[in-house]
């Protein structure tokens, strides 16, 4: 609009921070209009619409009854002079040049959100409109919106601009497109977020969806996302409704990529963050459809000649890596219609590695030394010239780090955006919910070509959906004790149960409250009974025949008794990021210990349909990071008995200390040993990092593992047994002490703890014999409470042997 016409008492920015939670992407908003509120976009030429055009949009109105200046009983929802859209009694209605031209057979009912389209055809002169995806009413005309310059308005005329007349209510995913989309098209996008116009997007100019993939908590982001440079000149008191933590009623959560195998692609400009010459980790989450050669992430020519870096899968199914056109390839067999998550990493000194779902299944070295720069663009799913991937693609990353296994575990369900990045390094990743952004600060656009489209799972019958899940105030994964699947959901045929899924958690905490974590793909989750069970055999049936809107039948939520949303049937797009079971899990776990087997079961009530259980975790008491936990088992020489096979218990100091010289301590916890020399320490102070385990006792050989440890992402815990096998102990230091079964044993002796067991010793445990000394004292080797010869033969024994400690 000309800059002298605008009208408005000034610009006001109102943040509500009623609900300050994160969402699966972050941009979960809606903008809410008070009959004050409204927003003004700088005329551009892309959105000066003078023929095909569609105009869609979310609606929930809050007024739809008020009478409203010129218009009567009008609420104003989308103005740019020669193109208007009311609200009137309700029912959308689409001007041209100022003249009523198409209004709604049907009424939008207040408080509900529905969304619109208007489609114009100068092919055909017809209008139409779409209620929800489906065709409401069409009529014929030639008209077209003539040329202006005017600004474009969101909830106001500004010819009018009046409490009465501007919209009240809630608006979200607000799109033009400078052609018709054809009725498959709408019931196809208005379920997605689309910040998008290349490839099947083309032609759409505007796109406000008041959301980024950035943490932007309790901010409306009213901001055009079409990469079209519709600036927002006027924001007057928008507010924010926040739908971060809540399941959705419009538009579908996680979307990933689709391509057809038969020249979809998608590309990204070079930049400079995409040529990392040294250290380079490749991963994604693939769901292929075809046994074929084709690409996954691609840096190269187009020609896939004088190949940069790449992964790939070959015609034998497995992944293969390649750095300047030399290729390795994992082991690992990728199986058909199926998530896996997938990871190539490559040292400039030579070194690569394979994960599968998380696990390092092949490593080795490469001759191939830095790797060469290229200003070829980066490539996602193929290239114009072949290598066409066939399935989906979600979450790809280039990262120019090397990530251990513990990095790739903790992040594998979980999207990357600022707010979680390495900004130390060039760190490039794509959400592909809706967006061609990078989510993260590096990269550039990433471009769809030929057919290449969302997944559009919500408006799609059974598109897979990827285990992924973001809700960071749940500290989704941290707090989570997780656990890989792969169920058949059933476990044979198209109904009964899956193979039931287990999970031992060792911490030992007593619960007041358990949140629930399920990845499940699925063609119809209204035949899916979700059942979780504690270790004492509590069941909690969380889920169990409720159907969602539209064609999702995916479940990738957390169960919460304190989520603001009820799981209702019918009634929701997703259920994620986080709603409330069907029962209440507190009430069957609470007061019980969190140690223990803990187990899913999934049963499919009908015939007909499949699914696969990809992922699940609990929550204990709302930890913000799991307890790093060990599970051990030793044994003291003076203290095993070999008749009983049994052990006089005693406490033992476990030391982390750290992988390399001097070996510092990183934390310590003090257990006590069970009668089979079994026991758990817990440690708060540890990282991604590996650790030596040192063992200490009051009167036995300090003991060291044999090789570091790491504590698993997925669960923070380890398990590390030496009581079976000598080779445990550092330079199989230890003692054989029983045949049946065959036992190993840390040495007894070490009196005074000076890494020896000698002459010093043997005379302070003669000095207590001689004394009838007794009681938990650090001579009594055999822990019966007395000083003797027994004690003092022991100690002779290693004695004689020059018994000393080993460590690194």
């Amino acid at each position: 609009m000309n800059k002298g016409k605008i009208f408005y008492f000034g610009i006001i920015l109102l943040l509500s921070t009623s609900d300050s939670s994160f969402s699966q992407m972050f941009w979960n908003n809606a903008g809410r209009f008070d009959s004050v509120a409204f927003l003004s976009y700088q005329h551009t030429s892309a959105i000066d619409i003078t023929g095909s055009f569609t105009f869609e949009m979310w609606l929930c109105p809050t007024d739809t009854v008020t009478p409203g200046g010129t218009y009567d009983k009008q609420r104003q929802v989308l103005w740019k002079d020669r193109y208007n859209i009311t609200l009137q009694h309700g029912k959308p209605r689409l001007f041209i040049n100022g003249n009523p031209v198409l209004t709604f057979k049907t009424g939008l009912a207040p408080n509900k959100w529905n969304h619109i389209a208007f489609t114009k055809s100068t092919s055909t002169n017809t209008f139409s409109a779409y209620l929800n995806g489906v065709l409401d009413t069409s009529r014929n005309s030639s008209v077209v919106p003539s040329s202006s310059l005017e600004d474009l308005y969101i909830g106001s005329n500004p010819l009018i601009n009046t409490m009465q007349s501007n919209f009240k209510g809630y608006i979200d995913e607000v799109r033009i497109w400078n052609r018709e989309l054809s009725a498959g098209e709408v019931s196809t996008y208005f379920r997605t977020f689309l910040g998008i116009r290349t490839g099947i997007y083309e032609g759409m100019v505007f796109s406000v969806g008041f959301q980024a993939n950035q943490s932007v908590t309790g901010t409306p982001y009213p901001y055009d996302m079409s990469d079209n440079n519709v600036n927002l000149v006027v924001e007057m008191a928008l507010q924010n409704m926040n739908q971060e933590s809540r399941p959705q009623t419009t538009v579908s959560m996680n979307e990933a990529i689709e391509l057809d195998g038969s020249g979809d692609y998608a590309a990204a400009s070079h930049v400079s963050e995409f040529n990392n010459t040294g250290s380079q980790t490749l991963e994604a989450w693939i769901y292929p459809r075809q046994i074929k050669s084709q690409q996954i992430i691609y840096k190269g020519p187009a020609n896939l000649s004088g190949v940069k870096y790449s992964m790939a899968m070959t015609i034998a199914g497995k992944i293969t890596g390649n750095i300047n056109n030399v290729s390795v390839t994992d082991t690992t067999v990728i199986p058909l219609n199926t998530w896996t998550h997938v990871v190539f990493q490559y040292k400039n000194a030579g070194q690569y590695k394979f994960f599968i779902n998380g696990r390092n299944t092949t490593s080795g070295t490469m001759a191939t030394g830095q790797i060469l720069t290229s200003s070829d663009s980066l490539y996602i799913g193929g290239t114009g010239l072949g290598g066409h991937f066939n399935g989906f693609i979600d979450e790809p990353r280039v990262e120019g780090f090397i990530k251990s296994e513990f990095d790739i575990q903790k992040e594998m369900y979980i999207s990357k955006d600022r707010g979680n990045e390495r900004v130390s390094n060039n760190d490039v990743a794509y959400n592909l919910d809706g967006l061609q952004h990078p989510s993260t600060t590096d990269g550039s656009l990433l471009r769809f070509r030929n057919n290449a489209r969302f997944s559009h799972p919500a408006a799609i019958s059974n598109q897979p959906v990827s285990p992924m899940l973001r809700l960071d105030d749940q500290d989704f994964m941290k707090g989570f004790y997780m656990k890989q699947s792969d169920r058949l959901i059933p476990a044979s045929g198209t109904s009964g149960l899956m193979t039931e899924d287990s999970l031992y958690i060792d911490l030992d905490v007593t619960m007041n409250d358990v949140n629930f974590f399920v990845a499940a793909n699925h063609t119809f989750s209204n035949d899916l009974e979700i059942t979780l069970v504690s270790p004492q055999y509590y069941e909690a049936y969380v889920c169990f025949d409720a159907g969602q809107l539209g064609a999702n039948d995916n479940i990738i939520t957390v169960f919460d008794d304190q989520a603001d949303s009820a799981l209702v049937n019918g009634t929701y797009i997703d259920f994620g990021p986080v709603i409330k079971g069907q029962v209440e899990l507190n009430k069957i776990f609470s007061a019980n210990s969190s140690k223990g087997l803990w187990r899913v079961r999934i049963n499919d009530d009908n015939s007909g349909n499949t699914g696969r259980l990809y992922a699940w975790g609990v929550q204990i008491n709302n930890m913000s990071s799991k307890i790093s936990t060990l599970s051990t088992n030793c044994l003291i020489q003076g203290m095993y008995d070999p008749a009983t096979n049994n052990m006089t218990r005693d406490t033992m100091r476990i030391y982390l200390r750290n992988a390399v010289s001097p070996y510092a301590v990183k934390d310590s916890d003090k257990v006590y040993l069970g009668i089979l020399g079994g026991a758990t320490a817990e440690f708060n102070n540890t990282d991604t990092g590996k650790y030596y385990l040192q063992f200490r006792h009051r009167n036995a050989l300090e003991t060291w593992s044999a090789v570091t440890i790491g504590f698993d992402a997925f669960t923070q815990q380890y398990t590390y047994e030496f009581k079976a096998d000598v080779s445990k102990a550092y330079g199989s230091n230890m003692i054989q002490v029983d045949n049946t079964p065959v036992r190993y044993a840390f040495f007894s002796g070490d009196v005074n703890q000076d890494e020896t067991i000698d002459a010093t010793d043997l005379s302070l445990i003669d000095n207590d014999a001689i004394n009838f000394a007794g009681g938990y004292i650090s001579t009594d080797l055999t822990g019966d409470s007395f000083v003797d010869a027994t004690d003092y033969s022991l100690a002779d024994n290693n004695a004689y042997n020059f018994v000393s400690l080993i460590r690194p």
